[in-house]
């Protein structure tokens, strides 16, 4: 028997896949798969169906692709989206409330199980950790969720309510749009405010301070073009309507660290709105996922004296006893495949 977990996101669609024998686990995949379902949607049911294996499986199932603006509510895109991956298998789907149910229930209630995918590492983590903070930095968001006596104690349960509460943070490490991080950036000695044009994005940022690889720039570029350092740096000059021909490289240096600054000052006001709700002082120990664990997450929190800190593969390895190293980068999608293996955790 195969155990899926799938994190369907607007931007990416994340699998992890398990093979389970007796109490035997073993991790077959991890993956995450660049599908904008605001282009794509019609498609989706072609993409999964190739994307899964063949053999007989069980299919755990978190989303949030149900906000893309392809889709006219979120009840739409939630029915596209079970209907696209029930046909494939037995699907169990997980709440807001951190329960599974199965698809036609989600179904008759989509807004329970739209945007749901933050709970599914909490969910897993509070089992083994009861007293933490989850912080998970994605592509395009960034996760808060305090664990308190063995529960995921979030204040809010859809994204509207985690937004107020600081505990969904709309920036990422790669597709985030740098106008909404800054409002002006240094100049030589100038203050510079930016235009609120598509121009650039986080990743020309981590890219740029070395953060991550070319290869790990795995989203569209805003212009079209390639993901060199020298495309970076066109794309970050007209942040504030310059080209290569006004700035140099050091100009542009400088627009990249501030952006950075601002952008982990950013993700530090959501901890700390959370930290100051829960109590949480520095000796609570952090766990860290998602691709701007290391140099977004890890940076945001140290600096507010945080030193317990352990990223999300390690505590699978310590804990569960699985090693998967890209775990963190499709935490979600991870947690679900092993919370369907847990016994009591489907009723």
């Amino acid at each position: 028997m195969l155990i899926i977990g799938l994190d369907i996101g607007g931007a990416y669609t994340k699998i992890a896949v398990l093979r389970v024998e007796g109490k035997k686990r073993e991790v077959l995949e991890i993956s995450s798969d660049y599908f904008p379902f605001w282009k794509f949607s019609d498609t989706f049911p072609q993409f999964i169906r190739a994307r899964l294996p063949e053999a007989e499986k069980l299919i755990g199932v978190t989303m949030t692709a149900e906000l893309a603006d392809c889709f006219s509510s979120k009840g739409e895109g939630v029915e596209h989206i079970l209907n696209s991956v029930r046909s494939l298998a037995k699907t169990l789907v997980l709440s807001n409330s951190a329960e599974f149910i199965n698809a036609e229930e989600a179904l008759r209630y989509p807004l329970e199980v739209a945007a749901s995918n933050w709970i599914a590492p909490p969910l897993l983590i509070s089992r083994y950790v009861p007293n933490t903070l989850f912080i998970d930095v994605g592509s395009t968001t960034t996760d808060i969720v305090p664990i308190v006596d063995g529960k995921p104690l979030a204040l809010g349960r859809n994204d509207l309510e985690r937004l107020s509460h600081g505990e969904l943070v709309y920036t990422g490490a790669l597709r985030t749009n740098l106008a909404t991080i800054v409002q002006s950036v240094p100049f030589r000695n100038n203050v510079i405010p930016v235009s609120s044009e598509y121009f650039s994005i986080t990743a020309d940022v981590h890219l740029i301070l070395d953060h991550i690889r070319e290869d790990e720039y795995s989203c569209e570029t805003p212009d079209g073009r390639g993901k060199t350092k020298e495309d970076v740096s066109r794309r970050i000059a007209r942040l504030i309507c310059g080209d290569m021909d006004m700035l140099d490289g050091a100009d542009v240096m400088c627009m990249a660290n501030h952006v950075y600054k601002k952008q982990v000052e950013q993700i530090q006001a959501g901890l700390i709105h959370v930290i100051e709700q829960q109590h949480m002082d520095i000796n609570t120990p952090v766990i860290l996922a998602g691709t701007g664990a290391h140099f977004l997450g890890n940076v945001a929190i140290r600096q507010l004296g945080y030193i317990d800190i352990l990223y999300f593969e390690d505590f699978v390895e310590r804990y569960i006893g699985l090693s998967a190293e890209k775990a963190s980068l499709s935490a979600p999608a991870f947690s679900m495949a092993v919370l369907l293996t847990m016994e009591g955790m489907v009723k």
